[in-house]
C-alpha cells in the first residue's frame, strides 16, 4: 500500500491528450464488436523514463480509420499509473458519435481524435458525473449531440427525473428548445438506416385550467389542416386545474409530413396545439 502511495505522489501526472502528442505513451486502440459500452480496447505502451500517472476523461473521440464504421466517444474516467517501459491494456467505456456509419466489429482499428467538440465533452462529462455511462439513455444522449437526433429519444419511462434532467441538459447546451412529448423509437441494426428508423409511439402530459365544465376533444390534423385521427373525443371535464396525460403509435401515420395534436373545449374556449414531424 504504501508503495503504490508512494508511486502516486512520485509519477508525473498528464493528461491522456498530453501523453499521446508528446509521445510519451505509444498507443493502439481497437474496436471490440460492438458500438456502446465496454466497446474499446486500449494499449498503452509507456515510453518516457519516469513513471506517468495518466488521467483519461469523457469526451475523448476515438476514429474509426474505416470511414464505412462508426467513430467512439468515452463517456468515462480513468486514472492510472504506467512505469517505465510498461504496457497496459485497457477495456473503455464508450458508444457510437457516427450514427449514419456501421458498427464496428472487433477487427476495427481506431485513432485518438482528442475532443470532437465541446457540447459532446460537456454530455459526456455530464453522463459519467451522474452516474450513467452504463444506462440506455448515453446512446441518445450523445446522438441527439453528435448527429442532431430527436431530444425525445432522450427517454427511459422507469427513469422519467433523470431522463427529463437530461433532455433539459442536452437541450440547453446545444441551444434547442424541449421538446413537448417523448418518444419511442424502433430499433434498427446500426448503419446508414439507423438514422432513418422510425419513431413509433410518442408520451405526453398537457396542463390545462378550465373555468367552467366542458367536453374536450384531442385530435391530430395534417399540415393542410385535414383531421386524421382523434386521441380523445368529447370528454367531460369540470372545472379546474389538470395535467392530461396521453401516449400515441406514430407509426399508424406516415411519415415526413408536419402533424398538430389540436385539444379544444365545446364552451370554455380552450384551445392548445402542438406541432409535430414523423
Amino acid at each position: 500500500m504504501f508503495l503504490l502511495l508512494s508511486n502516486f505522489v512520485t509519477a508525473q501526472s498528464t493528461t491522456f491528450q498530453q501523453a499521446v502528442d508528446q509521445g510519451w505513451i505509444q498507443l493502439e486502440a481497437r474496436g471490440l464488436g460492438g458500438y456502446q459500452g465496454d466497446c474499446l480496447q486500449l494499449v498503452l505502451h509507456n515510453q518516457h523514463s519516469k513513471t506517468l500517472r495518466v488521467l483519461i476523461t469523457p469526451g475523448m473521440v476515438f476514429k474509426s480509420q474505416d470511414t464505412l464504421y462508426q467513430d467512439l466517444i468515452l463517456v468515462d474516467q480513468e486514472d492510472f499509473l504506467l512505469s517505465p517501459k510498461q504496457k497496459k491494456v485497457l477495456k473503455i467505456n464508450a458508444y457510437c458519435c457516427k450514427m449514419h456509419r456501421g458498427g464496428p466489429d472487433s477487427s476495427k482499428v481506431f485513432t485518438f481524435e482528442g475532443t470532437r467538440s465541446a457540447e459532446l465533452s460537456l454530455v459526456a462529462d455530464y453522463l459519467y458525473r451522474n452516474a450513467l455511462g452504463k444506462s440506455n439513455l448515453v446512446q441518445p444522449a450523445i446522438w441527439a449531440v453528435s448527429d442532431n437526433a430527436d431530444l425525445a429519444g432522450i427517454w427511459d419511462p422507469a427513469k422519467r427525473d433523470i431522463s427529463q434532467k437530461l433532455i433539459e441538459f442536452v437541450a440547453k447546451t446545444t441551444n434547442r428548445p424541449v421538446p413537448w412529448y417523448r418518444a419511442q423509437y424502433a430499433p434498427q441494426a446500426p448503419g446508414p438506416q439507423m438514422a432513418k428508423r422510425p419513431m413509433m409511439q410518442i408520451f405526453s402530459e398537457w396542463e390545462f385550467n378550465l373555468g367552467q365544465t366542458d367536453k374536450l376533444s384531442l385530435a391530430i390534423y395534417d399540415q393542410d389542416g385535414k383531421q386524421v385521427d382523434v386521441v380523445m373525443q368529447n370528454r367531460d371535464y369540470t372545472s379546474g386545474i389538470y395535467t392530461f396525460s396521453f401516449s400515441y403509435k406514430t407509426n399508424k401515420l406516415p411519415n415526413g409530413r408536419y402533424y398538430y395534436f389540436r385539444m379544444h373545449g365545446e364552451k370554455s374556449g380552450l384551445l392548445k396545439e402542438k406541432r409535430i414531424y414523423f
